[in-house]
């Protein structure tokens, strides 16, 4: 039990494994702000705690192959956005800082990209700027955005790389019922 925490979160909590599974990171509350805590797993103890002054709250960290870096969607200004934090300098840096929502970063196996689900792929039928959940990739260096072609409708959300890099699985619900779906890219 570690007093500085106050809670995980009870809907949007979540955390990853590092490369080598020696650590585990995860998104958590202390003093009423949120924060990233690594965890040595073999001794149980918190080796590293990142708060963020300047947001509401943080989700879904997910580690670079390399273990040097930590994605992640936070809150901010009412909006969530794609981050990344270097561990070794400390420094959080913003990936997307726009009015849509950049949600449930899963880093690739070769470091190159971040799948993403977000809702700035197109507009919905009623003239919205905004379309439904669709998956993107980020280049983290560089910010550069695509698109990732699902489905026409429903959502595409949770993508989750395969070992070699060449596959994203995600659940999909293009006719309202979700499934498991795989995307050779």
């Amino acid at each position: 039990v570690d007093v500085e925490m106050q809670n995980l979160g009870f809907v949007n909590s979540g955390g990853e494994w590092s490369p080598d599974g020696k650590r585990f990171a995860f998104s958590t509350v202390s003093r009423g702000r949120p924060m990233l805590a690594v965890m040595e797993v073999a001794s149980g103890r918190i080796v590293r705690r990142v708060p963020f002054t300047n947001l509401g709250e943080v989700f879904r960290p997910t580690w670079s192959p390399d273990g040097r870096r930590i994605a992640f969607s936070a809150l901010g200004r009412g909006v969530t956005d794609l981050w990344v934090l270097d561990l070794e300098s400390g420094v959080a840096r913003r990936l997307t800082g726009d009015d849509w929502a950049d949600l449930q970063p899963a880093w690739s196996p070769d470091g190159k990209s971040i799948a993403f689900v977000t809702d700035r792929f197109g507009p919905t039928p009623g003239g919205s700027r905004y379309g439904c959940y669709r998956l993107g990739l980020i280049d983290p260096e560089t910010g550069a955005v695509r698109a990732l072609e699902t489905f026409a409708t429903g959502k595409s959300i949770n993508p989750q790389w395969t070992p070699d890099g060449r596959s994203l699985c995600f659940i999909g619900a293009p006719d309202g019922i979700a499934n498991l779906y795989r995307l050779d890219l």
